[in-house]
């Protein structure tokens, strides 16, 4: 009998912009609140670009929690929304769950205010599939494994939700 595992996919959700942010546009990323300022100086705050790219990298930058935070450029004290991933494009900001399974579809991603910039964004994040107890048992039923690791991996059962 052939026995198959349970594939898991990331939930993601998208912004596109067709310009530039203005001062005080904000996006709600997971549980994250960013805006975007000419002066970054308060928690969340993203550095208000010259051109949408630099304005993108700076949100890129915070919610993934790279790059110089508190430099007069990027964005300041950030928190990140955690278990998301950012990358961008000129005009396309992508935002991935760091871990697959359904998930990830309970995040939100969405504009707050809107002071003139053209945004077409995902109301939540989508895509998401699998189910980590599945896809566990599925590579424990499938796969030879040492002691040590089928151990490792019943505990890690146990513990899933």
């Amino acid at each position: 009998m052939a026995r198959t595992v349970t594939t898991m996919t990331r939930a993601a959700g998208t912004a596109t912009f067709t310009k530039n942010v203005l001062a005080n546009d904000t996006i709600i990323v997971g549980n994250q609140t960013y805006k975007w300022v000419a002066t970054p100086g308060a928690a969340n705050d993203l550095d208000l670009g010259s051109d949408l790219e630099t304005s993108l990298d700076n949100l890129t930058l915070a919610v993934n929690g790279t790059g110089t935070p508190g430099a007069t450029t990027y964005y300041t004290g950030t928190l990140q929304p955690g278990d998301i991933t950012a990358s961008n494009t000129t005009l396309i900001s992508t935002f991935t769950a760091d871990t697959p399974g359904t998930h990830g579809n309970n995040y939100i991603l969405t504009e707050d205010t809107d002071s003139g910039a053209a945004y077409s964004i995902s109301a939540a994040f989508t895509g998401g599939a699998g189910d980590l107890q599945t896809f566990l048992d599925g590579i424990l039923s499938v796969n030879q494994v040492n002691s040590e690791l089928h151990a490792e991996l019943a505990i890690l059962t146990l513990t899933v939700d």
